[in-house]
């Protein structure tokens, strides 16, 4: 009662949703309010559902139905009507497929959702050595990816931003009332797909990621593991100084941010939107395409179990120098080789997990490569454990022709008993792995342990 006087919103629902009328549940037959079910009874049934009503504990014992007044009801057919609406998608996400800053993706050390201003891809972290703040939040991206309005709106401004991308402003309306501003920037420019004054619809394609370029050298800005990042960057304002871009959304009178009062973290819009889009996207039965799918953080604790870390360089069992989860530095002895001074006096367990990040798209792809099927999540994972050990070109050297034939048949079940023969003669620590492995493949069980 208190929101509803305090929230005209709230007042309309809960009008909506409460009714006053006698409750049919306060007596049996007597009270008349049944007639209409027993009339098309035969004798048998109502001499059955009497019966049933005479041994029921009526709601006439309990007040205020022990009045048979009229009383305060939910209206259910209203109710349920009010939790449809609430799962309407107010907002989606400014993308079309997930981030590659997401949780198991290549870039998943920079997870966008970070809140404690740890990465650079987070809202607040520290920029040009602490003289500003970062004012959004980065979804990197593959090369050119499509961006979408989150919501029903109006565009605003769209003008030059950072190194050489652009920028639409668009005012957002939610059919729930929330009002916002948001600033997708850092867009490739001959992308831009709208201009001033257009009204978008939720879903709407209004451009792409685009990539920083550094107007000194004309090269990349941003490269992360020698591969260039796109991105969307994307800032949200409340809208309380003004529904427009007039005061400007940049003010660089205003630290740390160097941005309008009204600026937010767009944490919450978000997190909204990505539920809406990816959480029921699929059922949890569905084989999807091969080229949707990454390693996920499950699949990576299952092949880190499987693989020694090291924080200092070694040679492993075939005299390779390695250093990390088995990130191969050289194909010769670490005594042999000058060792790259990024691993002298070795590295950081950070390091090392942002080693196996860059390392583990290789045998994804190697998976692409070479997979024609749908798979699932579990199954997918188990491949690029497989090839993690055995090398990215294992299946296209014919390492292990009836797994790759018996899958792209779609024979799954015969193929899964192939990873038995990928055990060096029965090597036995290859022959837990592959065990593991093939569990994995048949009975999503991530169980990497000896």
């Amino acid at each position: 009662q208190a929101l509803a006087v305090r929230d005209p919103l709230v007042k309309n629902v809960v009008n909506r949703l409460v009714v006053k009328h006698h409750s049919e549940w306060s007596k049996g037959r007597s009270t008349g309010r049944w007639e209409g079910f027993y009339q098309d009874l035969d004798p048998l049934e109502v001499k059955y559902c009497e019966k049933w009503q005479a041994d029921l504990e009526w709601m006439s014992r309990v007040p205020p139905f022990d009045k048979d007044e009229a009383v305060w009801h939910f209206h259910p057919v209203v109710f349920l009507d009010a939790i449809e609406h609430e799962l309407d998608k107010q907002v989606i996400f400014p993308l079309t497929v997930k981030p590659e800053n997401d949780p198991g993706h290549i870039w998943s050390h920079y997870d966008w959702r970070n809140m404690h201003q740890s990465n650079m891809a987070a809202y607040g972290t520290n920029r040009n050595g602490g003289a500003r703040k970062h004012a959004a939040r980065d979804l990197y991206t593959k090369p050119y990816e499509k961006v979408v309005a989150i919501c029903d709106g109006k565009v605003l401004g769209t003008n030059p931003f950072y190194d050489g991308t652009n920028e639409i402003s668009i005012f957002h309306t939610t059919t729930d009332g929330r009002k916002f501003i948001v600033r997708y920037g850092e867009l490739d420019p001959p992308s831009i797909k709208v201009k001033i004054g257009d009204e978008v619809k939720q879903g709407q394609h209004i451009g792409n990621t685009g990539k920083l370029i550094n107007p000194k050298t004309n090269r990349p800005r941003l490269k992360l593991g020698n591969v260039i990042v796109y991105m969307l960057h994307l800032e949200l304002y409340t809208s309380k100084v003004s529904c427009s871009i007039n005061p400007p959304l940049t003010d660089k009178t205003k630290p740390p941010f160097l941005r309008r009062s009204d600026l937010v973290d767009p944490i919450e819009i978000l997190s909204e939107g990505y539920a809406n889009t990816f959480n029921n996207s699929t059922s949890k039965e569905e084989r999807l395409d091969t080229t949707t799918l990454h390693t996920s953080e499950n699949g990576k604790i299952f092949i880190k179990g499987w693989e020694s870390l090291r924080l200092n360089a070694y040679n492993d069992s075939h005299g390779h120098c390695t250093i990390g989860y088995g990130h191969l530095i050289d194909s010769k002895r670490c005594e042999n080789i000058s060792l790259p001074t990024e691993y002298q006096g070795g590295i950081t367990q950070s390091k090392a997990n942002e080693i196996f990040d860059i390392d583990l798209v290789r045998f994804e792809n190697g998976v692409k490569r070479n997979i024609n099927v749908d798979l699932y999540q579990y199954e997918f994972d188990a491949l690029v454990s497989l090839l993690f050990n055995c090398g990215e070109f294992f299946f296209s050297s014919n390492g292990a022709p009836n797994l790759l034939r018996l899958i792209n048949s779609e024979n799954y079940e015969s193929a899964a008993d192939e990873f038995m023969d990928i055990t060096n003669g029965g090597d036995p620590g290859l022959v837990k792995r592959r065990l593991s492995e093939r569990n994995l493949f048949v009975n999503n069980v991530y169980d990497s342990k000896d």
